[in-house]
């Protein structure tokens, strides 16, 4: 055979096999980007960072009409059991709001968000960094065809065969039992007698996508979440002047949620609620989501949130 010949022969061979390949995840959506996903029940399969970036794409939009934005304190905060909207729990163990960010762009990017959740936690302002992948349009080509995919399918076929429990469920809700004892992070953030620290570059990415969901005219709640009040009462000045801080963010339409203030000190106050005085136990997280579902529907009836 000719060089030339053989040159085209194998490069459409490739190309052929790309398609193929392609074609074969296009048509298995295993993260709904392909084509319409209302009524589908798609969970994270793969590296959880870039399974939340693809569903929210399209899956989490035309499903949902709030999410939650976190990382590992609100993780396994079941938003199945809110009512008042349908809330998709964007939260990842480790994150920092520059992740955090990135998925909720992308579930931005089309209609159907009418309400955004933010946990106001000094770990998602502690960094800026992406801790395993950089989460951009690049990673949506991904879906296509790549390493995460196959990590994805693997998680699949494990679970599928009954070598692996699901992870997170359709809501986003992750199924870990919270760990106990503290992160070497939380140890740190939380060490008593003193402020927060502050990573300038989070904080301004923090300002940078309140505004851009403020310019998309979309409603938001921000959530101080609890955590034990030996914990708290240690950090309480530290807490105040975080929220202080945050505040400066917030304009009248805004709503606030303080699980360290007064009205919650009995939730904070039995440390069985907690595994290491901040992750909450599946059942007090649950007994949080009723509480939060509760003010959001009393600021519905008061005209103060709109549900639809």
């Amino acid at each position: 055979m000719r060089p030339r010949i053989w040159l085209v022969a194998t490069l459409a061979s490739i190309a052929g096999a790309a398609s193929a390949v392609a074609g074969a995840n296009a048509l298995v959506d295993i993260y709904g980007v392909f084509r319409a996903t209302p009524g589908r029940r798609l969970v994270p399969y793969g590296e959880e960072r870039v399974a939340k970036y693809l569903l929210s794409a399209r899956y989490v939009p035309e499903n949902f009409n709030a999410v939650l934005i976190g990382s590992s304190v609100s993780a396994n905060w079941n938003t199945g059991k809110l009512g008042a909207f349908r809330v998709y729990n964007e939260s990842i163990n480790g994150a920092n709001i520059v992740e955090e960010g990135a998925l909720l762009d992308s579930a931005l990017s089309r209609p159907g968000i009418r309400l955004v959740l933010f946990v106001a936690h000094p770990y998602l302002t502690d960094s800026h960094d992406f801790k395993t992948v950089e989460l951009s349009r690049k990673t949506y080509w991904g879906a296509f065809g790549s390493d995460y995919l196959r990590g994805a399918y693997t998680d699949w076929l494990r679970v599928r065969f009954g070598h692996m429990q699901l992870t997170s469920d359709e809501f986003g809700t992750d199924n870990f039992e919270a760990p106990n004892e503290l992160s070497p992070d939380l140890k740190r953030i939380l060490r008593p007698g003193e402020d927060f620290a502050v990573d300038p570059q989070a904080l301004q990415a923090y300002r940078e996508t309140i505004s851009s969901v403020r310019a998309r005219h979309v409603q938001m709640v921000f959530i101080v979440p609890p955590l034990y009040e030996k914990l708290y009462a240690a950090k309480r000045e530290a807490f105040r002047k975080y929220l202080e801080m945050l505040r400066t963010f917030l304009t009248p339409e805004d709503q606030l949620i303080d699980f360290t203030s007064g009205r919650y000190s009995g939730l904070r106050e039995n440390g069985d609620n907690f595994t290491d005085g901040v992750h909450l136990r599946r059942s007090a997280a649950d007994e949080t989501m009723g509480m939060i579902d509760a003010r959001l529907r009393e600021w519905i009836a008061l005209g103060q949130l709109r549900a639809e």
